[in-house]
């Protein structure tokens, strides 16, 4: 990272998660789970959320007061950002913290870059919350130990989306264009499709339509 401290760099922990929003800032969590896991020796930054302007390129921590802070997603409007903290697992083989956080927060999005009015959103009662998206209508999909977890706006659990095996969700994301309506969910080996007539993903980020026919290449 752009940074140092007295003289001796300072590296990010294990980026986990990424969103862009409309005007081509960055924002993504920063776990130290590699730290836990053995792959660093040593974590010289805390748990945070961090934003990287688009104009300046400048990284900047916005949130911290997490165990482990995992997806992130911004509402259709994104004057709302969601942040799963899942240090109910420690990041130590197959060890649970059974006091650690497995919840959905909410903070509220003042210029596009300040993080305020904090709350509890969610707690989720298998596993933990893991990669999380947003439909057009700010329904939240939470990836999470039995299957996708639907919430309100408001962290009402709509319901679930079962699917088999261990840790079947650990990402998801709604497909494009005519596909919008489709949720694909990621484990570690697999993608499910699923069909959800009557929803459409919210758009993330600057979603740009992109006509191949139009590229040109030069050689050099």
């Amino acid at each position: 990272m752009d940074g140092t401290d007295g003289g001796d760099p300072l590296y990010y922990n294990s980026p986990n998660d990424v969103v862009v929003d409309r005007k081509g800032s960055t924002w993504f969590t920063d776990p130290a789970y590699a730290y836990y896991q053995g792959l660093v020796p040593n974590r010289t930054l805390g748990d945070w959320v961090w934003r990287v302007d688009a104009k300046t390129g400048r990284a900047t921590p916005v949130a911290d007061g997490f165990s482990r802070p995992n997806g992130l997603a911004f509402s259709p409007d994104e004057r709302t950002l969601y942040v799963t903290d899942s240090g109910f697992a420690t990041g130590r083989g197959a060890e649970m913290d059974v006091a650690g956080p497995r919840r959905v927060e909410a903070f509220t999005v003042v210029k596009r870059r300040i993080l305020t009015n904090r709350r509890l959103l969610h707690v989720v009662d298998t596993g933990i919350p893991d990669g999380i998206k947003v439909d057009a209508r700010g329904r939240l999909y939470v990836g999470c130990g039995d299957g996708v977890h639907v919430l309100s706006r408001d962290g009402e659990l709509l319901g679930k989306i079962k699917l088999p095996g261990k840790d079947p969700a650990a990402n998801l994301a709604f497909g494009k264009g005519k596909h919008r309506s489709t949720l694909y969910v990621l484990d570690e080996t697999s993608v499910t499709a699923v069909e959800l007539p009557g929803t459409r993903g919210a758009r993330v980020g600057r979603e740009r339509k992109f006509d191949v026919g139009r590229v040109r290449y030069k050689s050099t």
